[in-house]
């Protein structure tokens, strides 16, 4: 929210050059002393910057040293950085109403006259801040993002654990969160303090030590000149590769289940057994994997490998277009369309009877007992049937999506292997 705030402030400014004014006196002081000094742009940056620290330290602490929070509770914790972020930045932060006058109604950049203790006070600001939010914070950050590479390399060989793979809904089904905390390796959701580390100290190394040297007397700092307006460049940057670095998705690798196959996809319909597929052969291996695409969009998919339409497709080919399509899935659009499909009803729902027709359609031989057990876990009102009307906020735990999904990859490859001429 910071980051975004942020940003909004940093639009609304460029947007007003010449700053708002009314008839009403008090206003325009606000104005002048909380607007034209700058001093909603940069709390909102402080706070931003405060956050990610106490975060990466956080993580750090966790992954490394649990024991030192065994005397508190997380949300204790978090109440104390909260805090601690918000009083800081407002501290922090003050000095900038000094720097602005609104005598006789109007609103200056400096003082009327020299006053030795205010450029005391501007200067010990500037230090203040080159100290703290460049060297401190940068320093934490590095540390934390060392410890965290630490502990990812250590990932196979302690059997790891990390719990920030989890936080991605309200509510996640057992089976997920048990396939998301094992998440292994740099893709791993605590590597993202590391981009975010970075882009802090390359931003504050440019910004904080140009103020710096200007408050030395090494250069002069000017408002609106091309080196100020490069250091607001990496400040806005930075507040936008915070929130990407946080929510890009993670590339989800294949298992070997899956590598399976597209091995056995590929030979099924192979059908001169000369290891390439032709076209039409690419097209219904696609479908039997559960990828439905048009003429056009295959075409696409196809140019990505540097291969026509009508041009053969080589195992490796084959199982570097797929592994993609995987990975670029929507797993939530996608069980909710499946669900959908088994819904013949249209109700909403699907039933007990419903399942138990879809098993016995696609060959499953499920007991009653089986089949109560999919029911039962999903099922959140004792109605006896699983609901996607959740989906909008548990899209992974509304209904027993992984048998859906495995039914309609198996009805898809036999309805693919009555089609293809072997």
């Amino acid at each position: 929210m910071c980051c975004l705030f942020l940003c909004v402030t940093n639009l609304a400014e460029d947007s007003t050059p010449y700053g708002i004014s009314s008839n009403n006196v008090i206003f325009n002081v606000l104005v002048c002393v909380l607007w034209k000094s700058r001093f909603f742009y940069w709390i909102f940056t402080v706070a931003a910057i405060e956050c990610l620290v106490f975060f990466s330290i956080d993580r750090a602490i966790l992954m490394q040293k649990p024991d030192l929070y065994q005397f508190t509770s997380e949300k204790r914790r978090i109440i104390y950085f909260e805090v601690t972020i918000h009083v800081f930045s407002v501290l922090i932060t003050a000095p900038q109403i000094l720097t602005v006058n609104n005598q006789d109604g109007g609103c200056s950049c400096a003082p009327t006259t020299v006053n030795i203790p205010f450029l005391a006070l501007i200067y010990a600001h500037v230090y203040l801040w080159f100290s703290l939010l460049f060297v401190l914070d940068s320093t934490l950050l590095l540390l934390a993002a060392s410890q965290v590479i630490l502990w990812v390399r250590e990932m196979s060989t302690k059997n790891h654990v990390d719990e920030l793979n989890t936080m991605w809904y309200k509510d996640l089904s057992k089976s997920e969160e048990q396939r998301l905390r094992h998440i292994r390796g740099w893709r791993t959701a605590s590597m993202c303090i590391v981009p975010m580390a970075l882009s802090q100290v390359l931003t504050f190394l440019y910004d904080s030590t140009y103020q710096f040297l200007s408050a030395v007397g090494a250069t002069t700092f000017i408002i609106n000149s091309p080196q100020q307006k490069v250091g607001g460049l990496l400040l806005v940057v930075h507040a936008n590769v915070v929130p990407c670095c946080l929510a890009s998705p993670k590339k989800v690798e294949l298992t070997p289940v899956q590598m399976q196959e597209i091995s056995e996809a590929f030979a099924l319909f192979d059908s001169n057994k000369d290891n390439r597929l032709s076209p039409y052969e690419f097209k219904v291996a696609l479908v039997a994997l559960g990828f439905e695409l048009k003429t056009p969009e295959i075409t696409s998919l196809l140019e990505n490998v540097n291969l026509g339409p009508e041009d053969n497709v080589d195992f490796k080919s084959f199982f570097s277009l797929v592994k993609n399509l995987i990975q670029s899935r929507d797993p939530v659009s996608e069980i909710i369309h499946v669900f959908k499909l088994f819904d013949e009803e249209g109700t909403g729902k699907i039933s007990y009877r419903t399942l138990k027709k879809i098993a016995k359609d696609l060959g499953e031989n499920l007991t009653d007992d089986e089949l109560h057990v999919m029911i039962d876990e999903f099922d959140r009102d004792g109605d006896r049937s699983s609901k996607w009307c959740r989906c909008s906020h548990q899209a992974s735990t509304c209904f027993v999506a992984l048998t859906f999904l495995n039914f309609r990859q198996e009805f898809v490859q036999s309805e693919a292997r009555i089609s293809v001429p072997l």
